[in-house]
């Protein structure tokens, strides 16, 4: 039994050294450099009833083509205010940025820097008189 054990501790550690290198090879990607390819806008977005939400455009810096579009809106700050002041990554990962989508991030009316009064839910309307109220 002793015997078996000698070479049963070099053999989990040969593993667990190859299980890591190879993991560590997966993580290595190349990270994506976001300024380098997208182009980051600021805008105030007017609604029908005057208040203005705050939103970010991160636009591809190649326009050759068209691109679809993410929108992120959220009641928890969209972060990273100021035109110079770009995100770590875009979308849920940086497959989409690699991909060349749009995306688009705003703060829900009443919360951050958008305008207006925050309702935590509003009561159903079922003929809504546009699809353009938000």
């Amino acid at each position: 039994m002793k015997t078996h054990r000698h070479y049963l501790s070099p053999l989990i550690s040969l593993i667990a050294v190859t299980v890591l290198a190879s993991f560590s090879v997966l993580c290595a990607q190349e990270a994506f450099d976001i300024k380098a390819h997208y182009e980051k806008a600021e805008y105030m977005i007017p609604m029908r009833d005057g208040v203005n939400l705050y939103t970010q455009v991160y636009t591809p810096k190649d326009e050759s083509q068209k691109y679809p579009i993410l929108l992120f809106r959220t009641p928890y700050s969209v972060r990273y205010y100021g035109a110079g002041n770009y995100r770590r990554v875009l979308g849920p990962n940086d497959d989409y940025a690699r991909e060349g989508f749009i995306f688009v991030y705003q703060d829900v009316r009443g919360k951050f820097k958008s305008e207006g009064k925050f309702v935590v839910m509003k009561p159903h309307k079922p003929a809504k008189s546009s699809p353009q109220d938000t």
